[in-house]
């Protein structure tokens, strides 16, 4: 049942909610201090106390004493700064100066906003401030008056009541379990009542169940996502278990559906696919990245979150095998059905560009598009399109169907997919063929459109006299930053140097193949990193198209000469 508080909050704005958890009485102490959900960085807190704020990609330097000043360039750096994750990373400095101005941060902070005022009121914000703000008090409070002691537990008293009344109406996903999350970690570690601990354990079990399908899956697709509910969920559920509560069954058995999923979804380096704005990795302590590994192997899982995984040798490649998401995640999802990305041993070899959110709104819209991705384009238009931005929002059109099938036999791993998010706007169907060799060395692709019903090859001809554009049908191969690219054989093959994974040539039944210019989105630099693509083409003709490709690691010391175009599969 709610309270009268969460009913009152609910119903009004934000800052009015978050001055009104203001009243009330504020925790005397800390019962229990649980481990924080991240183990800190201590060169980026360095990098913090010398004005260098660098959060999701954007970058600000000051040479004030604080940041509070600052023009956040957009939301998410925003949320960065005043989400304050950073005291982690000034936790793990062993440097006193260092701990002393990013602390001053902390109580600068305080004192503007600490009573429900200014920004970073969003409730997983809130949130994810309260759990650094418990994680590290010991280590706050130290040599501090009594006053600001009191003025401390003040502020994290209103923080409780701001998140426990406004959980609700955060974003269905990693926000929701991470608001949670940290209301657990908050009433578990603070003097107050058992049943509201009991409430929160509660309550973030049936989220749990709710967000992590029967099979593991989330509506948003987005691997990171998946990554970081489970890190969030295994972090709070250890912290229940230690400190002496039961956790939620429903918890536990979400995570257990979940590990598999998430295996199958990491490349042999660990990194997590690239797809629907997902990056490679999320920032887990060490135990966690553990705890993450286990379950059933990833080959034992089918299909994971409609991904398609194959491995052969040190070979893995991890296709996107079925629908963008839709609804409110289609505002974010990405055209990168049938796309795929290519590991061979720890070392990324074909990549797609990842998210551009972090790099501002023309950026985020441009790696949305099939341009930004391993897979076909036809008439060089995203499949299903992009709608024309409505407040901010942008929504992928996914009408049509996609569907993958993976299979293994003595030859190596084939995997088929269908996708028709082409067939209302050109009438084509596109379908691709791959096939990774047992050893991992050979990749062989087919890529073909087709107009296979009479009455759509009148909507062909239209649609491309329509878009001005020339009837032809495209392959591209995003590479990762690190591989080396150069044309072969007259331009007639492109050939790539891995780090440590020998040399690799690519190959085509066309004569239009090119090596262009490519961006790698890096949440991690404050610039997008140059690396390249290949491209190749082929005419539409008779309403059909296609296109027969192979990636093939060279044996050593042998000639690029002996390359051999894929094989009709």
């Amino acid at each position: 049942m709610k309270s009268i508080g969460q009913i009152a909050g609910a119903r009004l704005p934000r800052r009015v909610t978050a001055r009104l958890a203001g009243i009330g009485s504020a925790p005397s102490a800390l019962v229990w201090q649980p481990a924080p959900p991240a183990r800190g960085d201590p060169a980026i807190a360095r990098q913090l106390s010398r004005g260098v704020l660098l959060f999701d990609g954007r970058l600000l330097e000051t040479l004030e004493p604080h940041p509070w000043d600052l023009g956040p360039p957009d939301q998410v750096w925003q949320d960065g700064l005043h989400g304050q994750a950073w005291l982690d990373d000034a936790a793990a400095s062993d440097d006193p100066a260092c701990w002393t101005h990013l602390t001053g941060w902390l109580w600068t902070w305080i004192e503007r906003y600490g009573q429900g005022t200014g920004p970073g009121w969003e409730p997983e914000v809130a949130s994810r401030r309260l759990t650094r703000w418990i994680a590290h008090s010991v280590r706050i409070l130290t040599n501090q008056p009594s006053e600001r002691s009191n003025q401390f537990f003040r502020a994290m008293g209103l923080h409780v009541r701001y998140v426990d009344w406004r959980w609700r109406e955060t974003s269905d996903g990693p926000e929701r379990i991470e608001a949670l999350a940290g209301l657990v970690y908050a009433r578990l570690s603070l003097e107050g009542k058992t049943r509201d601990t009991q409430r929160a354990i509660v309550d973030l079990g049936r989220e749990a169940a709710r967000i992590i399908g029967p099979d593991g899956c989330i509506a948003s697709r987005s691997p990171e996502d998946l990554a970081r509910i489970v890190a969030m969920l295994t972090w709070s559920l250890r912290a229940i278990e230690d400190s002496g509560l039961t956790p939620s069954v429903r918890q536990e058995a979400a995570i257990r559906r979940a590990e598999p999923v998430l295996a199958a979804l990491r490349h042999p380096s660990g990194d997590l696919a690239r797809f629907h704005g997902g990056k490679p990795g999320v920032d887990l302590a060490p135990e966690q990245r553990n705890q993450l590994s286990q379950g059933r192997p990833p080959s034992e899982v089918s299909a994971p979150m409609g991904y398609q995984r194959m491995t052969c040798g040190r070979t893995c490649l991890i296709m996107d095998g079925a629908i963008p998401p839709s609804g409110a995640f289609g505002k974010t999802a990405h055209a990168s059905a049938m796309a795929f990305e290519l590991s061979v041993g720890r070392h990324a070899v074909v990549v797609n560009a990842g998210s551009g959110h972090a790099f501002g709104s023309r950026a985020a819209q441009s790696s949305r598009r099939a341009a930004a991705h391993s897979g076909v384009e036809l008439g060089r238009r995203c499949p299903g399109r992009l709608l024309a931005p409505d407040g901010g929002a942008t929504q992928l059109l996914t009408d049509g169907r996609v569907r993958s099938r993976l299979s293994y036999d003595a030859a190596g791993a084939w995997l088929l997919g269908e996708s028709a998010l082409y067939e209302n706007w050109f009438g084509m169907l596109h379908e691709r063929r791959l096939h990774l060799r047992l050893d991992g060395l050979r990749l062989s692709g087919e890529d073909t459109v087709l107009a296979n019903r009479a009455e759509t090859r009148t909507q062909v001809q239209r649609a491309f006299e329509k878009l001005d554009a020339p009837a032809e049908i495209t392959v591209r191969l995003h590479l990762a930053p690190d591989v080396v690219a150069a044309t072969a054989l007259n331009g007639r093959a492109i050939s790539l140097k891995v780090p440590d994974g020998g040399t690799w040539m690519f190959a085509a039944d066309t004569d239009n193949i090119t090596l262009a210019d490519s961006t790698y989105y890096d949440e991690n630099r404050p610039k997008p990193r140059a690396t390249q693509q290949i491209i190749a083409r082929a005419p539409i003709l008779d309403y059909w198209g296609r296109i027969i490709w192979s990636l093939e690691q060279l044996p050593q010391g042998s000639s690029p000469l002996r390359l051999r175009v894929a094989d009709s599969q």
